[in-house]
């Protein structure tokens, strides 16, 4: 039970003792732990960090998530490292249920954490999650997976469908078809190349800036415009600083 795990939590800040009476379940020792934290501290629940839990999320009762996407990615991130498919069921705003697409038992319920955007873990059902692994998971869909392997694409946009599919395979046990590794590898390239595109688009504030923080420096930008409806297209672009026309200039 999510119970025992969250009570050792809870006995450790002090909230109070919590019985293990089987008759005791996970939301009524939540809404104890918050009656207890509103006493003390107020805001003293396990808080989820985006940048350094994603990967192996830890998913426990009482947990707060900042936003509702960051609570979905991660519930999808620890399904599929736990091997079942996971789905979603369309709840009221503010409310997010998920389950295990088997319909095993195991269910997750989050909402608003108090009257914020934040959300917060009210219940898990069935846990540890007891279904066989498995290995062609849904929830990895080709805009998770473009996600997972974007940083690998960007150093190899070259990377073949068969080496992709074995590091899926080696990386999250999962199998993946000739189709869904192409849709991912296209999703990727199509993130990365809208990342360079919106750096050629900073290009004239970067000459600008040069002039402005280092005078005497020179840079500008030469590009063509096809259409007024369209962005210039980059042509070439001249930089010096203001120390390397004194040096040419000794």
């Amino acid at each position: 039970m999510i119970r025992d795990d969250y009570m050792s939590y809870i006995n450790k800040k002090k909230y109070g003792k919590f019985s293990k009476s089987e008759h005791v379940t996970d939301q009524e020792v939540l809404e104890e732990a918050i009656m207890s934290s509103d006493d003390e501290s107020g805001n003293d629940f396990p808080k989820f960090n985006e940048d350094t839990d994603m990967d192996n999320p830890n998913i426990i009762v009482g947990l707060v998530f900042p936003t509702g996407d960051v609570y979905r990615k991660a519930v999808r991130m620890y399904s599929i490292k736990k091997g079942f498919e996971l789905k979603f069921k369309k709840n009221d705003p503010g409310k997010i249920s998920a389950y295990c697409s088997r319909k095993c038992g195991w269910k997750i319920y989050a909402s608003y954490f108090r009257g914020t955007k934040a959300i917060q873990v009210k219940s898990i059902y069935e846990t540890p999650h007891r279904c066989s692994w498995s290995y062609k998971n849904r929830s990895a869909n080709a805009n998770w997976l473009s996600n997972q392997f974007l940083h690998e694409l960007h150093d190899d946009p070259n990377w073949g469908l068969k080496g992709f599919m074995k590091a899926v395979k080696r990386k999250f046990s999962i199998y993946i078809t000739k189709p869904q590794a192409y849709r991912a590898k296209e999703m990727a390239l199509q993130t990365i190349q809208g990342q360079h595109k919106d750096q050629y688009l900073r290009l004239r504030d970067y000459c600008a800036t040069i002039m402005s923080r280092n005078p005497g420096s020179v840079a500008y930008l030469v590009a063509d415009r096809v259409a007024i409806n369209r962005n210039p297209i980059f042509k070439r672009m001249f930089v010096m600083f203001s120390a390397q026309k004194i040096g040419l200039e000794a």
